[in-house]
């Protein structure tokens, strides 16, 4: 759905929309002017597409809905030297401990929490509910919703298989969006609102 309504913003601004996913069946596929079936792993073969709708049609920019694509996008603006940023700000965006730190410096509020190290011999006292989650890793990966206090072995040692360093927070109860927009010289457009729904896995 975030994908639908991005595409959607684009197209009502006269662009032409690429859209890039490992399956062949994916629904913003109905609505792109092209469709190319790479995963947003495969840094290569994006990086590629990318130089040849540039050297073609011109190449306005990428998005990618999931933060793992985030590390192949800052490639190709790096290899197009596009203004929009860079493989290594893309690397520090996925640092969710030094993500937390920019937002309280710029007066935003986050959830009350800290970051440990995998040798940590005590863990500060917890009020249940806590979020676990590696502070380095893409894609929801090893983040646990812990409620009492006999979880949180299991999420610690999960989380740890992904990062030296894992964030423990409390959990904020209450809805989940994203705000999407489209940014062409410096003028942002909206680009539809989604709400999300988490379920187990």
């Amino acid at each position: 759905k975030p994908q639908i309504s991005g595409i959607s913003c684009a197209k009502l601004l006269n662009l032409e929309v690429v859209v890039t996913d490992r399956s062949i069946d994916a629904p913003a596929k109905k609505i792109a002017d092209r469709f190319e079936s790479i995963d947003a792993d495969d840094v290569a073969a994006l990086c590629k597409l990318a130089i040849n709708l540039n050297k073609n049609n011109g190449f306005a920019g990428a998005y990618g809905v999931a933060d793992y694509a985030y590390r192949a996008i800052g490639y190709i603006y790096d290899e197009l030297k596009l203004p929009y940023g860079s493989y290594a700000l893309y690397e520090k965006m996925g640092d969710k401990s030094l993500s937390r730190e920019i937002w309280e410096t710029c007066g935003l509020s986050v959830p009350h929490g800290y970051t440990i190290l995998n040798n940590a011999s005590d863990i500060p006292g917890l009020s249940f509910p806590v979020v676990i989650k590696p502070a380095n890793s893409y894609n929801s990966q090893a983040v646990h919703t812990v409620s009492q206090k006999r979880e949180l072995t299991s999420a610690l040692e999960n989380a740890f298989e992904y990062s030296d360093t894992v964030i423990i927070e409390e959990l904020i109860e209450g809805r989940h969006f994203n705000v999407d927009m489209v940014l062409i010289n410096g003028e942002a457009f909206p680009g539809g609102v989604t709400e999300r729904f988490f379920v187990d896995k």
